[in-house]
């Protein structure tokens, strides 16, 4: 739900920082909708 809320146009979420498994989720939408810079 959270990738696809994203590439929806999800700006802000409330989660906890330290699970890794949601922060994984967001790095990989941040990747795919194209706003990680480090990613070419």
């Amino acid at each position: 739900f959270l990738l696809m809320a994203a590439y929806a146009g999800l700006d802000a979420v409330i989660l906890n920082p330290l699970d890794a498994k949601m922060m994984s989720f967001i790095k990989a939408a941040d990747m795919l909708t194209g706003k990680d810079p480090s990613f070419p």
